[in-house]
Formats: structure tokens, sequence, C-alpha cells
């Protein structure tokens, strides 16, 4: 199990983070399907999709 994030914090949300970290799961790359950005409004996030969804929907399953 690796949990040093540090080469994710630039991509991983915090939400990302946690729910590895609590998970007990390393988080790669592939992982973040959303990007922060100014594309939409507080609270949410662009996914790869163009749209603008809540971080818990950025989240693989």
């Amino acid at each position: 199990m690796n949990l040093d994030f540090r080469p994710f914090f630039r991509n991983a949300t915090k939400y990302q983070v946690f729910i590895a970290y609590i998970n007990q799961e390393d988080i790669t790359e592939e992982d973040n399907q959303c990007m922060i950005g100014c594309q939409c409004r507080t609270g949410y996030l662009l996914n790869s999709l163009g749209e603008c969804v809540l971080p818990l929907n950025c989240w693989k399953a």
C-alpha cells in the first residue's frame, strides 16, 4: 500500500485522496477523471465529457 499521495496532489481532489486513504488503495493518474478549473461553479469539477459534476462522481468505481 502506497500512502504517499504527494505526486498526485496536483491532479487528485482532496476527496479522492481521502477515499483512497480510508480504503487503503493506491491512487493513480487514471483514477483522476476530473480536473479543477474555472469552468464550473464552486463545489463542482469538470469531467472528461465536459460536464460539471460533484467530486464524488469523479472517482472511478
